[in-house]
Order: structure tokens, then C-alpha cells, then sequence
């Protein structure tokens, strides 16, 4: 519950780092300081940046490259705006049945126990994807392969 506060804060807060104001949201990823003129990414933007130059990351040099928590990037894996890779080397857990899954809360199977309805299951951001086997890597989170999936929606 600790955690989930202190992520609601850095996703509402952003503090300029020149003048230490608060700044506002403005577009995109993007905030700017009223005081100063200071324009910069917010966390997720900052993940987003990084991934499009390096490709896949684990969480952890995500992390020790960017200095964003991997509590928030955790969160964003499973609210479906990051994924895992196929061939990782470790993913998330469904919260109810511990299968591994790339992205989301729950594996397509307990959604579809929770909800009792096949068609509400394949439309829930919740709902994760189980990994297919292939090739081992690296435990990666991809950006790029996001927007591709929602792409092909």
C-alpha cells in the first residue's frame, strides 16, 4: 500500500531539477517548469526514451540507468503499458494462479475464470500474455513491442 502512494506521487508530482518547482503536465510525456522554463520527460517517458535507444532492458538496468524504481516499472508491466519479452529468462507472475505472464495482472486463464466470459477477458487491460518458448535471453521489457501489439489490435 506504501508503494502504491509513493508511485501515485511520482506520477502526479514532478519537481523541476533546476529550480526545485513544481512543474506542469503540458503534452505527451512532458512537463515544464512555470518558473524557469525547465522542460522535461516524466518517468515513464524517461523509460520510454531509454528503451528506443538501448532496445530491451531488464528492469534492474532500467533502473540503475535511469534511477526510476522498479516498483513503477513493475507497475507499469502490469497495467499493459510495458511487456516482457518471449524468451526471457524471467517474467511477472499472475496474481491469482503464479503462471508466468509478459504484461498485465492475471494469465488469460484465471481472467477468464474471474470474469466468466470468454469475449469481456480478451478486451481487459489485466489481462496478461503467457509467454511463447523460444530461444533464452536476458529478462528484457520492451517498449517497441507494446506499441506493435497495440498496434495489430
Amino acid at each position: 500500500m506504501e508503494n502504491d502512494k509513493r508511485i501515485k506521487l511520482l506520477e502526479n508530482a514532478k519537481v523541476c531539477s533546476k529550480c526545485g518547482v513544481q512543474m506542469t503536465y503540458i503534452y505527451g510525456e512532458m512537463f515544464e517548469c512555470k518558473s524557469c522554463g525547465n522542460k522535461e520527460l516524466s518517468d515513464f517517458g524517461i523509460i520510454k526514451e531509454f528503451l528506443e535507444k538501448n532496445g530491451p532492458r531488464p528492469a534492474i538496468v532500467i533502473h540503475d540507468e535511469t534511477g526510476i524504481p522498479v516498483d513503477y516499472i513493475n507497475k507499469l508491466l502490469r497495467e499493459g503499458r510495458m511487456e516482457i519479452p518471449d524468451g526471457s529468462d524471467s517474467y511477472i507472475k499472475c496474481q491469482k494462479c503464479g503462471t508466468d505472464i509478459r504484461y498485465g495482472k492475471y494469465c488469460p486463464d484465471c481472467m477468464i475464470t474471474l470474469t466468466k466470459n470468454v469475449s469481456q477477458a480478451l478486451w481487459m487491460p489485466e489481462v496478461g500474455e503467457k509467454p511463447k518458448i523460444i530461444s533464452k535471453k536476458n529478462s528484457e521489457i520492451s517498449f517497441a513491442s507494446y506499441i506493435k501489439r497495440k498496434e495489430d489490435r
